[in-house]
């Protein structure tokens, strides 16, 4: 993606670990040259965005859901189920949905918050005026989510004495063989696979992603191309931007930093800010190594929105403890522009300034600030807010955090202390059920 650029403030040296990162690169290229049908390592998420097959049965089943009567996506999901379509749908929808009504409304049901849920059933019992102007994409990669299960039976339960054919709008996506996929066979479901190794956190590409963005009018193909070229660019070409953007963190990492800060300038970038966290947190932060040894791995990543923050975190940032390493991420172009302000902002003495003029002085001096107090920093720019830039960000970062694992010798795909809360939950609801 020629329009990415990385930006460093801060000096670095040759890593001494950087045959590491030449060894990741390696094993992804070779897990982007596989042709197979199947997966077969989770390696292989670098493949996904090539797929054809992939994309085929994806779009397949958006147009066969989708119609001009499409009014409401529900997506029933949580974690990597949940989190890559939310982040997208909002940084190209913006921060007030599609208020124009041009697309289908999405609807994230992920924790099983009682109020939340309560309402959104209630609001789509009485909203719906026939099953066609809902899809329900019921989401879980293990097929045993207690959460999404919640959800799924709260949602259907409401609906189905309304719409008793509800069922032909149900889509679930799971892993082949799953108690969901059981289920969907069972209840007339459709049914979207997702590939084996894959894991959650990397599936945006998968039908995880790509089907409810489908249904909600985002463009598929221009998501995947900048998906496409940033690997392709990192892995084949060996572009340095990951590479020096891994090769700070790590460096920062081995001198006690223990925070990562992403501080976006774009408030759309929120959910993809989750997103982000998620894969950062869930990949890196491990208490064995490859080896099996206790090393209690990990860097805390946080993320800042801009402006907001500087009002809220700056002071902190500039004044404390020097443990954070931070990576602004903005757009480099504006999709809207605006007119010059003049009465209120007269006030702050910026009288003729736009907001895209306000926006660059903050975001620069905000740089300033931190090379003024010494504090470790980068850029990531983007070209704009659309889905070719989004799915560029998606792949960029998710090589950082691919290489930071080689660097730290840890396995990215697991995530075996997660399972410690999610056996507890159940054993205390199947208690609960039984009391």
């Amino acid at each position: 993606m020629e329009d990415l650029e990385f930006l460093l403030h801060t000096h670095t040296k040759v890593l001494p670990e950087a045959g590491s990162i030449d060894r990741s690169v390696l094993r992804l290229a070779e897990a982007m040259a596989r042709k197979t049908k199947t997966y077969e390592h989770p390696e292989e998420f670098v493949r996904l965005p090539f797929d054809p097959s992939v994309y085929a049965e994806t779009v397949g089943m958006v147009e066969r859901l989708w119609s001009t009567q499409l009014k409401y996506v529900v997506v029933i999901g949580i974690g990597g189920s949940n989190l890559g379509a939310q982040a997208v749908y909002e940084a190209i929808r913006g921060r007030w949905g599609d208020i124009e009504d041009k697309h289908p409304l999405a609807m994230f049901f992920d924790t099983c918050e009682p109020r939340g849920l309560e309402e959104g059933a209630e609001f789509l019992a009485t909203h719906l005026a026939n099953m066609h102007e809902i899809v329900i994409n019921i989401i879980s990669k293990s097929g045993t989510t207690v959460e999404s299960a919640v959800n799924a039976d709260i949602i259907l339960d409401r609906l189905i004495p309304l719409f008793p054919e509800i069922h032909m709008r149900v889509v679930v996506t799971t892993d082949v063989g799953s108690p969901l996929a059981a289920l969907a066979h069972k209840e007339g479901f459709q049914m979207l696979p997702i590939p084996k190794p894959i894991g959650g956190r990397f599936s945006v590409f998968t039908p995880v992603g790509l089907f409810p963005l489908g249904l909600l009018g985002v463009d598929l193909e221009a998501l995947r191309t900048g998906a496409q070229e940033v690997y392709e660019s990192a892995i084949r070409k060996k572009d340095m931007h990951a590479r020096r953007a891994t090769e700070a963190i790590y460096q920062a990492y081995t001198k006690g930093v223990t925070i990562y800060d992403i501080f976006f300038f774009n408030p759309e970038f929120e959910s993809l800010g989750k997103w982000s966290r998620q894969l950062f947190a869930e990949s890196l932060g491990k208490e064995k190594d490859l080896e099996g040894r206790t090393v209690r791995a990990g860097i805390l990543p946080i993320i800042s929105i801009g402006s907001t923050d500087l009002h809220s975190m700056l002071q902190l940032y500039l004044a404390g403890p020097k443990n954070m390493f931070t990576t602004m991420v903005r757009t480099k172009n504006f999709t809207h522009t605006h007119g010059v302000a003049s009465k209120f902002s007269a006030l702050a003495g910026v009288k003729g300034s736009t907001p895209k003029e306000a926006t660059e002085a903050i975001y620069r001096s905000v740089i300033g600030s931190y090379r003024a107090h010494d504090i470790s920093v980068s850029e990531l720019i983007l070209p704009d807010l659309l889905p070719y830039a989004v799915g560029g960000y998606m792949a960029w970062f998710t090589i950082v955090v691919y290489f930071l694992a080689g660097l730290m010798h840890v396995n990215p795909f697991d995530q075996p202390n997660v399972e410690d809360y999610k056996k507890a939950t159940k054993a205390a609801l199947g208690t609960a059920a039984h009391a």
